[in-house]
């Protein structure tokens, strides 16, 4: 058994965790799995001002499918940018930005 396996056991789940504190744990983990996804499987660059855009019609097959799913939901939650020119191209946007930026918004 490795030392980090070993390790991991120690982390049991907290029963004192809130509904709501599991729902965003799991909306967080939803996050960085389609952002995963995204990254893996299309092809990005990067612009002079640093923003990594993916480029959707860079992927095929069964992957493809995987990757719009993973784009649907990121766009359901307010989280991708597509430039305008070419929609194909996609930035992800950064989860705790845009949730700052709406509780600022809101307030």
């Amino acid at each position: 058994m490795s030392a980090g396996r070993g390790a991991c056991r120690t982390f049991a789940p907290s029963a004192t965790k809130t509904e709501m504190q599991m729902l965003a744990i799991e909306r967080s983990l939803a996050y960085e799995y389609a952002c995963s996804v995204i990254d893996v499987h299309t092809l990005n660059q990067t612009d002079p001002d640093d923003c990594v855009h993916f480029d959707l019609d860079s992927c095929e097959g069964e992957i493809a499918e995987l990757v719009v799913e993973a784009v649907e939901y990121l766009e359901w939650r307010g989280l991708i940018a597509r430039d305008s020119a070419h929609p194909q191209l996609i930035e992800i946007l950064d989860e705790d930005a845009v949730a700052v930026s709406v509780e600022l918004h809101d307030a």
